[in-house]
Parts: C-alpha cells; structure tokens; sequence
C-alpha cells in the first residue's frame, strides 16, 4: 500500500518528492493506529463501532442487529443499576414510586422482523 502512495506522489524535485512519500507513510501509518485505538477503546465501553463512526464493516442491516444489542448487552444493564440507585438514593424506601427508563425504541427488532410481523398480522386478521 505504502509503495503506491509513493508511486502516485508526483513531484518536480526527487528529495521533496521522497519527503512527501515519507509523509503520507507517516500519515497513514498513524491514521491505522488512531482506528485501531478508537475500536478497541469503543470495546472496553461495549460500544458497537458504528456508534464511534467507523463504518468500515458496516451494512444497513448489521448496523440495525448492532443498534438492538447494544440496547440489550450495554444500555439496559446500566439502566437497571440506575434505576435502582435513584429508588433507593434520592426516593427511599417509603415511598411507592418507581423509576424506569424507556428503552422500547430501541428494541423494536429490525426492519425485515416488522415487516414481517405486519404483514402476518394483517393477513390473518389483526
């Protein structure tokens, strides 16, 4: 890849056209780093790659299937921990009041699962 980089840096003077390749070697060398550090750091918080912006594996329906479990694996887990803070740290225990967030947006199922669902449920009749 690097050989084609500096193929491809076209320059009037041979030391200024070296330096250039040099660079875009350096570039790209810490270009691959900063992904590779952001996809690891985006593992340790169980983030889905495509929530930090790296689309390089990303298709319409993995990212959907990704959005879901992220919901379940990494959003409703912490919710429960929440909740169960606030019920007990600034509500109390006399009190009948609960605390729940509402994730149901996020785990509606893919669009292929829905459309599914519907067109079953329209056809036997809702």
């Amino acid at each position: 890849m690097t050989n084609q980089i500096c193929k491809e840096s076209p320059s009037a003077h041979p030391i200024s056209g070296k330096l250039n390749c040099l660079r875009e070697q350096v570039t790209l060398k810490r270009l691959i780093k900063q992904a590779y550090r952001q996809r690891e750091i985006a593992a340790i918080f169980r983030m889905p790659p495509h929530k930090i912006g790296d689309l390089t594996k990303a298709t319409f329906s993995n990212i959907e299937q990704q959005s879901i479990e992220y919901g379940t694996d990494t959003l409703s887990p912490w919710c429960e921990r929440w909740e169960a803070s606030i019920e007990c740290n600034l509500l109390g225990p006399d009190t009948d009041l609960e605390v729940e967030f509402d994730l149901r947006s996020l785990m509606r199922g893919d669009a292929a699962s829905r459309a599914a669902y519907f067109t079953q449920g329209i056809n036997g009749g809702f």
